[in-house]
């Protein structure tokens, strides 16, 4: 409509549009304007919000948010945050629980010999060992970590009890600056 404004009136163009002439001219005045205070301060608003939930990896929802927002210095309160945040679609993304995934019959590797073949009665002590897989929390996910009742060098000299070891590492039980798979 306000393209062929020169070219037909108004009042004709609304009426085959089937829109008010009041609607037309509060829209044009509006355009002219610009974004009004509050549109200028909810885009702000918005955009320090993307910028918070981007650094919590996308967990944070609204009132964890709201507590970053204040802490830099925002006001704001929960329900704001909630509305511009359902308005942008910005969502928490869940983390996915850990499963083990411990018998992959494809890998590329050797399998190892069923020496034991199920006949766990040992004729006399130290003759047959058992051992896990546990899998240890770190910064750059769940990393192996074999455990056994003794021998094979986890044990701190002086016998004092088992060692922790990595086998990823520096990447241990909650520690930063991972190197990444290895």
């Amino acid at each position: 409509m306000h393209e062929h404004r020169d070219r037909f009136e108004v009042a004709l163009m609304c009426e085959i549009l089937n829109v008010s002439r009041q609607g037309y001219y509060a829209w044009r005045r509006r355009r002219d304007r610009g974004p009004s205070p509050r549109e200028v301060r909810r885009a702000e608003l918005t955009a320090k919000i993307r910028v918070a939930h981007e650094q919590s990896r996308r967990t944070y929802g609204s009132p964890r948010v709201t507590v970053e927002l204040k802490a830099a210095g925002e006001r704001t309160c929960v329900n704001t945050v909630a509305k511009y945040m359902r308005a942008e679609r910005i969502r928490v993304t869940p983390r996915r629980r850990f499963v083990p995934r411990t018998t992959d019959p494809d890998h590329p590797h050797p399998i190892a010999a069923n020496v034991l073949d199920r006949s766990f009665a040992a004729a006399a002590p130290d003759r047959k060992w058992a051992a896990d897989v546990t899998y240890v929390p770190t910064t750059c996910g769940p990393a192996p970590r074999p455990r056994s009742r003794g021998r094979a060098g986890w044990g701190r000299p002086g016998g004092r009890g088992p060692r922790r070891s990595s086998a990823r590492g520096t990447c241990g039980p909650r520690t930063t600056g991972c190197p990444g798979p290895a």
